[in-house]
C-alpha cells in the first residue's frame, strides 16, 4: 500500500501539471483565434 501510495504522489503532479498547462495552452490559443476573427469582422471594435 505505500509503495502504491508513494507511486502515486511521484507520478500525479506531472501529470497534472502537463494537463493544466495543455488546458491553458488550448485557451489562449483559442482566444487569439477567435480575436482574429472577431477583428477581422469589426475592425473599429479594437482601434
Amino acid at each position: 500500500m505505500d509503495d502504491a501510495a508513494n507511486i502515486i504522489h511521484t507520478v500525479t503532479p506531472p501529470i497534472f501539471i502537463g494537463v493544466s498547462l495543455i488546458i491553458y495552452f488550448k485557451k489562449v490559443i483559442y482566444y487569439h483565434i477567435i480575436r482574429e476573427q472577431v477583428v477581422k469582422k469589426n475592425p473599429l471594435k479594437f482601434h
